[in-house]
């Protein structure tokens, strides 16, 4: 946590007003002037600096405070880059955070694991996805070591892509590599199959999280749901919403809109219906896919009553 007693008086007004208004290239000089020399002496105030900056989401001036830290000869390291990258990438804004991590290249600043994952992550904010994978590829090229969030962030693009064939290989590589997968990795996963309508690899990464020991949570459960509803496999749905029941995972209203829509698309109306009565007693709000689907079951099977009754 950011402590207001580590800046002089003068520093701590500025930063104090950051939310509230722009600040001026001129202003923001005069104010740093002074703590020019602190930062050359101890470089972490400069990151708190930044990072203070990256708070309050003034990106422009955080990046102002990088090269005016370059142009006053204080030296500036990967952390205070990262912090400024970071800054960008919670604002959205992916030009920025790339136009940072091209100039570290340019001041021959090396970088690391989390700027890549910072860049990444402003690039999948910002939908760049071609140019999120770009830096996981080129990682390699420049000798930085992937983990868990580079993995995650890469998947993540995957599933967004619905690339499921690359999605295995990053598995693969992270197991080759040893990093853990955890929980996340395994939904962006599950989830990249489930849009490609890969419902049996769906599955397969489930026991996976067994084996792996990942805890499985609800986004879990709905997105293998979904998987088995896209694949006509109304049993399976009904099977892995019966080990939510058993695991005493909480459902929600995208855990009975997954079922009932697979019985739906398996001719179940009883079953459709059920899950739909159970609704309530299980303090789960409906909407319009559980509604329409729940109608459309008892729709395709003749069951016009039954259909109206769900008004």
């Amino acid at each position: 946590m950011l402590r207001s007693g580590a800046f002089r008086p003068r520093l701590r007004a500025l930063l104090a007003a950051l939310p509230t208004r722009a600040v001026a290239e001129a202003e923001l000089q005069a104010f740093l002037a002074p703590e020019l020399d602190s930062w050359t002496r101890n470089p972490q105030l400069a990151t708190k600096v930044l990072r203070a900056l990256g708070a309050a989401q003034h990106v422009d001036a955080a990046v102002r405070v990088l090269r005016l830290m370059r142009t006053s000869s204080v030296h500036s390291n990967v952390v205070h880059y990262n912090a400024t990258i970071g800054c960008a990438a919670a604002s959205g804004q992916w030009r920025v955070a790339l136009d940072v991590f091209g100039e570290m290249a340019e001041h021959q600043v090396d970088r690391d694991t989390v700027t890549y994952n910072s860049s990444m992550n402003a690039c999948v904010r910002g939908r760049q996805l071609y140019s999120a994978m770009l830096l996981f590829d080129e990682m390699a090229a420049d000798r930085v070591g992937k983990d868990k969030i580079s993995y995650s962030t890469a998947i993540s693009v995957c599933e967004k892509t619905r690339n499921w064939a690359l999605v295995l290989s990053l598995l693969d590589s992270m197991s080759d590599q040893s990093v853990q997968k955890d929980t996340i990795t395994f939904n962006s996963s599950i989830s990249a199959c489930e849009k490609a309508e890969q419902w049996q690899l769906g599955i397969l990464l489930v026991e996976k999280m067994s084996q792996d020991g990942a805890w499985k949570d609800t986004i879990t459960y709905n997105a293998v749901m979904s998987c088995c509803e896209k694949g006509g496999r109304w049993l399976l749905a009904l099977n892995v919403y019966s080990t939510m029941s058993r695991e005493g995972i909480q459902k929600n209203t995208i855990t009975y809109s997954s079922a009932i829509s697979a019985c739906e698309k398996g001719m179940q109306w009883q079953a459709g219906l059920a899950l739909f009565s159970e609704m309530p007693s299980e303090q789960v709000s409906m909407d319009t896919i559980v509604y329409n689907a729940t109608i459309s079951a008892c729709e395709k099977c003749g069951r016009w009553e039954e259909a109206m009754s769900v008004f």
